[in-house]
């Protein structure tokens, strides 16, 4: 039976969508790219009544060699969401984690980021520039 129901779903999913979307949490996407932003980035917090919260990552020490200086991004960005959704809702312990179902993913990662959280921009990272290496 419940093998039906996920033939049932994704037999809907491809007919309503025309081909099925890949979902993943957005845990799963930084692990995957990260080389990308492994030492380049530490957490950035927000203090409120509770406490602290880390609602982005800040970016620090981008090595000329860097892939994201390609993209302008520079020392003091905040990677603010993750294929649109925001690091606040993110856990890394959460079993109901936010899901993304992106068509770009796994080809494109896509990230929200804020300067000076003033100005705020979308980027989409083709995955042939994350290959190490290249």
């Amino acid at each position: 039976m419940k093998y039906l129901l996920l033939l049932s779903l994704s037999v809907f999913c491809t007919f309503s969508y025309g081909e099925t979307k890949e979902c993943y949490t957005p845990m799963d996407a930084l692990k995957e790219y990260n080389y990308l932003f492994s030492g380049q980035v530490s957490p950035y917090r927000h203090s409120n009544k509770t406490g602290f919260k880390t609602i982005g990552w800040k970016l620090r020490d981008l090595k000329p060699s860097n892939i994201l200086n390609k993209y302008k991004l520079k020392n003091g960005d905040v990677i603010s969401h993750l294929c649109g959704v925001s690091f606040d809702s993110i856990s890394r312990n959460s079993k109901d984690a936010p899901k993304c179902c992106n068509e770009k993913y796994p080809d494109i990662l896509t990230i929200k980021v804020s300067r000076s959280l003033i100005e705020t921009f979308d980027l989409e990272i083709p995955k042939v520039v994350h290959k190490k290496g290249t």
